[in-house]
């Protein structure tokens, strides 16, 4: 726990807009966990290569997400488990 953190107060930001929300999170982790490090999020390529495989593009808070810590499995691997890019599918059933 490396610096002050309001969780309250950053929360409130973090419902504002995505911005707020990747603050929140590098908050968060800083603070709970190990901070944010430029390794933790999956390169671009992997992204563009799971959209052309899948045939449709990701969304943009998806993909800021999976380039800011989508290989945190700290952050990612508990509930509803954030997939690897190449384990991404489409669901067809509806």
């Amino acid at each position: 726990m490396s610096r002050e953190f309001d969780l309250a107060a950053s929360l409130a930001r973090g419902v504002e807009d995505r911005s707020g929300a990747w603050s929140f999170i590098e908050g968060f982790a800083a603070h709970w966990a190990e901070p944010l490090q430029s390794g933790d999020g999956w390169p671009e390529e992997e992204l563009v290569a799971a959209e052309e495989r899948l045939g449709v593009r990701l969304p943009a808070a998806l993909r800021e997400a999976y380039r800011l810590f989508g290989r945190r499995r700290d952050l990612t691997g508990h509930h509803d488990v954030l997939l690897a890019p190449a384990a991404l599918y489409v669901d067809g059933s509806g």
